[in-house]
């Protein structure tokens, strides 16, 4: 501690000086501000009347007498490029160029219209040949390969704003990484590319200097790059008071203003010279300069004065103030300011080393629960850490047995090779996965998924592989059922005698069987990929499968279809349903044949009907047990009861010999034989008598 104080005495004696010499400079800089000859105002200036000198001029004036094509002239200026260029409260354009372009023209005798517009139209319209001249453009190299510059008239000097209370730009490169804001094709937006400080990505191109301004005022950017002149005076002109200028001097580049003509255009280049030449001769270009410019600089001058005295006078009072204040308080406060941080340096590192303690307790934690075998192995392919959950998987009591062992040998022939080529794929910072067959320590038969990657040590190296291995056993086994299951499928989806077929959402035929194609009469082949849809004719059969396929749900159909193919009218029995999403199962099967025997059964029956009802003898029809199902009007007739009467009865209600018994042996002979014959006595209700009934077939 004592050592720490010597320090601090010495530190202030080094800041008392540092101190002296600092009002030492003040004080030459207020006397180089008062002596012109001491000044230099590069960095101050905003902008440089550079015209030769009247007596110059006057000298080397010589009227040009090459002939102009025209002698009205029209061109463009940025409506938003205060004082330079503008457009007045009364929708002029207004401003130093354009007063400096009228009366170059005036006086060589042209006329000219002035039109605002965006930077990139201007200069698009003056390389088109749309305009003739541009009374403000700045020199670069490639301008020049599109156009042809005068003698400057003026030279600007750039400045970076910045938003206040956030200024981190101490010089030019610190605006890499930055978002900058610059008006689109202008002479700052091509110097920041040209010297690659900006990525395109990180550029915020805008129409005019106010819209960038603006947007550095809303927080779109981190800075602005444009002239110092205009973005001051439009500062105080919008009121954007949440802004200030960096204090980065922009000397890598100027603005040479000149009036710009298009490539070739020597004439009218001449004629704006000689133009310019004489109302520097005359004193015009003076009163123009100084009508925009004389004000700006003349308070820029009186306000750096004033700071200069302000800060001269601040600085020699805090300093007194200051050493005396520091020279009996500053060691006890700095030694107990020091005290403070190094006990809070201590205690975030004692936070620190129990947050790093918890975190790897967690770490090996969740992988100690994990449900996978997760390893550590050499560059070689040997073991050298496994997870508890890992040795509790491949069923390892004692994992000492294992380690500095190759894992690869834990597999065998083709799976082998697997394991090798994911190494190997690892140690070049790429993932290797594989799958392979592996028994456990115990010998039970296991699959496994295998992902091996790269472990880097802290310079970027690879000197470690993990390697992580999944059991999918299961997984492999529901793979080969389903795979059986689908051989079963397909066998029975191809032999089938019913037509089956699969469509998607687009009526696209997926597969069919043969049965399908037989019934439609053409080749299974041909159905493969066709539009179902588009290749039936109208009606139910078409209509049925879809409404299956937009509505969803089952659809039957029964019912007559004629063939495109065979023109042959066969009876179909359609079921569509959807069975996954996009994929319809119809179901058709051909019931020409049978709905044919239905048709003939069902005549057969009427002729039978018929025939029953019309005999005179007694029929009647009874099941097993010997319930009576039917009777003919005859045997109603005979017995005396209503055919009502008589379904309700059984045989032994109307047999008056033979018992229970007797009857269904009967009736089983009569099943064993096919028929039989024999005599009975029945109850009539009509006579309340036993009566004998002529012979009949049963």
């Amino acid at each position: 501690m004592t050592n720490f104080k010597i320090s601090l005495c010495r530190h202030y004696r080094r800041l008392f000086l540092i101190l002296l010499v600092t009002i030492l400079g003040l004080g030459f800089s207020v006397y180089a501000a008062e002596e012109p000859h001491l000044q230099t105002t590069n960095q101050d200036k905003v902008t440089t009347p550079i015209l030769p000198p009247q007596s110059q001029i006057q000298e080397n004036v010589v009227p040009n007498e090459q002939p102009l094509p025209k002698k009205h002239l029209s061109t463009i200026i940025v409506e938003n490029y205060y004082p330079y260029t503008f457009v007045n409260r009364d929708g002029i354009p207004d401003g130093y160029s354009v007063d400096l372009v009228k009366a170059v023209t005036k006086v060589m005798g042209l006329e000219i219209d002035i039109h605002a517009g965006p930077w990139d139209q201007a200069m698009k319209a003056l390389e088109t040949g749309q305009i003739d001249l541009l009374p403000m453009m700045a020199y670069s190299k490639k301008r020049d390969k599109l156009f042809d510059f005068s003698i400057p008239h003026t030279i600007s000097y750039d400045a970076v704003f910045v938003p206040k209370n956030h200024n981190t730009i101490k010089s030019i490169k610190d605006l890499m990484g930055k978002r900058v804001i610059v008006m689109k094709d202008d002479a700052a937006h091509q110097y920041l590319v040209s010297k690659g400080l900006i990525t395109i990505d990180r550029l915020v191109l805008t129409d005019s200097l106010v819209d960038a301004l603006r947007l550095l005022a809303a927080g779109k950017g981190d800075a602005a790059l444009m002239p110092k002149l205009v973005g001051l005076l439009n500062l105080k002109k919008l009121g954007l008071s949440n802004l200030e200028q960096s204090p980065v001097v922009v000397d890598d580049y100027t603005r040479p203003f000149s009036f710009a003509v298009r490539k070739g255009n020597k004439a009218l280049l001449d004629r704006l010279s000689d133009g310019l030449s004489i109302i520097k001769a005359t004193g015009e270009y003076d009163q123009i300069y100084s009508k925009w410019f004389g004000m700006a600089e003349s308070s820029e001058k009186i306000m750096q004065t004033v700071i200069k005295y302000i800060l001269l006078t601040v600085a020699a009072v805090g300093c007194v103030a200051l050493l005396l204040v520091a020279w009996f308080l500053s060691i006890r406060k700095q030694v107990a300011l020091r005290t403070r941080e190094l006990q809070q340096e201590i205690g975030e590192r004692k936070k620190a080393e129990e947050a790093l303690r918890e975190s790897e307790e967690f770490a090996k934690r969740v992988i100690d629960s994990s449900n996978d075998c997760i390893k550590v192995l050499d560059l070689e392919g040997n073991l050298l850490l496994m997870s508890s959950g890992g040795q509790k998987i491949l069923e390892i009591d004692d994992i000492t047995d294992y380690l500095h062992r190759s894992w690869i040998d834990f597999f065998k022939d083709k799976d082998r090779e697997s394991a090798l080529e994911a190494i190997s794929r690892a140690k070049k910072d790429e993932a290797g996965i594989f799958y392979g067959y592996c028994e456990t320590a115990k010998g039970t038969p296991k699959w496994w998924e295998n992902v091996i990657t790269p472990i880097k040590d802290s310079n970027g190296d690879i000197n470690r592989l993990l390697a992580v291995s999944r059991d999918i056993t299961e997984r492999k086994q529901m793979e080969e059922d389903l795979r059986e299951n689908e051989n079963k499928f397909r066998s029975v989806f191809e032999r089938s005698r019913i037509g089956l077929i699969l469509l998607d959402g687009q009526s696209l035929v997926l597969d069919c069987n043969q049965h399908f194609a037989d019934i439609f009469g053409a080749r299974r082949e041909d159905y493969l990929g066709l539009n179902l849809l588009a290749r039936m004719t109208e009606g139910p059969v078409r209509q049925n499968l879809a409404d299956a396929i937009a509505n969803g749900g089952i659809h039957r159909y029964e019912g007559p279809y004629t063939s495109m193919l065979t023109r042959q009218e066969v009876t179909l029995l359609i079921t569509t349903e959807k069975i996954a999403p996009e994929m319809y199962l119809s179901i058709i099967e051909d019931i020409t044949a049978r709905k044919r025997m239905e048709a003939a059964l069902i005549s057969s029956d009427e002729r039978y009907q018929t025939l029953i009802r019309t005999s005179m003898d007694g029929f009647w029809a009874v099941d097993m047990e010997g319930r009576i199902l039917e009777v003919n009007d005859a045997l109603c007739t005979m017995s005396g009861y209503s055919k009502e009467a008589l379904l309700s009865m059984h045989i032994t209600d109307l047999e008056c010999i033979d018992s229970s018994e007797h009857i269904r042996a009967y009736i089983h002979d009569v099943i064993a034989k096919g028929w039989d014959r024999f005599e009975s006595k029945h109850r009539c209700y009509c006579y309340r008598r036993s009566g004998s009934m002529p012979k009949s077939p049963v």
